[in-house]
């Protein structure tokens, strides 16, 4: 047993239960993995009653309101919030820092010709500080989305409850040496800053 949180346990947990002889539709099961937010809740599909949330009301700057979005529906927290970008982070203490002061996003620059360029493992470093702060264990995984708008709420909800994500900025660089560098630094987004076309994109794992 650890306290390292995994929103996958429970679900993982209840189809155990499921199989036991003594199991009844009349118990009551609890999550206990740490909820932060709505989209949490959803992932749960139901499966529970109750939910345990501790450091999230800790950090929510207004405890109210996280309750009632865990209780209720409701995405008007999530998409109207305004999301904050620090860039050109170069270590992870400052990474830290500006998760610390509120940032969502913490951008590292892999492009040579920038004051604070930063190499895959210089990145690493930062990615693995800025995960813990916000315990996540893997690279955001997102669903498509069809508009801007939909990517921005998607972005808005994955950095819920101070849980940032890492932005890595490339500028007309080689595809391979770009794909080498998400693979090696575990960013979980990168930042298109040329002229790359739309099928170079589409190339990349994030």
């Amino acid at each position: 047993h650890s306290f390292k949180l995994d929103m996958s346990t429970t679900p993982r947990l209840m189809a155990a239960a499921a199989k036991h002889p003594n199991y009844s539709d009349e118990l009551t099961f609890a999550s206990l993995s740490g909820a932060a937010g709505r989209s949490d809740v959803d992932e749960l599909n139901g499966s529970t009653r109750c939910v345990l949330v501790g450091e999230a009301l800790m950090r929510a700057p207004d405890a109210g309101a996280l309750v009632n979005e865990l209780r209720y529906p409701s995405a008007t927290v999530a998409t109207k919030r305004v999301l904050a970008k620090v860039c050109g982070v170069t270590t992870a203490e400052d990474a830290i820092l500006a998760c610390r002061a509120g940032a969502d996003l913490i951008g590292v620059i892999n492009v040579a010709k920038s004051k604070r360029y930063v190499d895959a493992a210089q990145a690493s470093d930062i990615v693995d500080a800025v995960r813990a702060f916000g315990e996540r264990e893997q690279r955001w995984a997102p669903s498509s989305h069809g508009s801007l708008d939909a990517w921005a709420d998607a972005l808005r909800t994955a950095t819920d409850r101070g849980r940032p994500l890492v932005f890595g900025v490339v500028q007309d660089q080689p595809l391979a040496d770009v794909q080498k560098f998400v693979e090696g630094s575990g960013v979980d987004v990168i930042q298109l800053h040329g002229s790359e076309s739309l099928e170079y994109a589409e190339a990349l794992q994030v």
